[in-house]
């Protein structure tokens, strides 16, 4: 998560990575992307469990911290880093295809990428917002999971629909 377009990175604490991972059972066939993956511990995580996972991060910085979790999790044959602006990709052209949508933003990107996401995202992918919704959606689950420290997170999870 950023703050006001600036490099303020916030993480998805590692337990709830393996909570998302966990309640998706995210597997080998999963193409499991990341839009905004700061130093790629969810990407590297679904790697780990068998998903193809992409990276996207305009960051170059974030890029090459994300490829050495990759190389240091022995995924990197598994993990693929785009270092753009996600709203500069066409999510549409991308190989392989997303089956999986991992966001955490504030709204206001969550706002701009859900019109982008409708556009772009074939029907039946998975789209998982931490702790914020898109606002314009009808969540189809809304899960809580907790961490280390007892405090309750919120996966607001999306179907695009057939």
């Amino acid at each position: 998560m950023y703050f006001s377009g600036r490099l303020q990175l916030v993480s998805t604490p590692y337990e709830i990575v393996d909570g998302i991972m966990s309640l998706l059972d995210i597997d080998w066939y999963d193409a499991f992307y990341d839009l905004g993956c700061g130093d790629g511990r969810v990407v590297v995580e679904a790697a780990k469990r068998g998903a193809y996972g992409v990276c996207i991060e305009y960051n170059k910085m974030l890029c090459n911290i994300a490829g050495v979790m990759s190389s240091v999790a022995n995924v990197e044959e598994r993990v693929k880093i785009i270092c753009r602006d996600m709203f500069d990709l066409d999510l549409s052209s991308l190989d392989p295809k997303p089956s999986v949508v991992y966001l955490y933003h504030y709204p206001s990107t969550l706002d701009r990428l859900a019109l982008k996401l409708a556009k772009e995202l074939d029907p039946g992918v998975v789209i998982v917002s931490l702790d914020m919704p898109l606002s314009s959606w009808r969540p189809d689950a809304v899960i809580p999971v907790k961490d280390l420290l007892g405090s309750t997170w919120l996966l607001w999870v999306y179907l695009i629909d057939p």
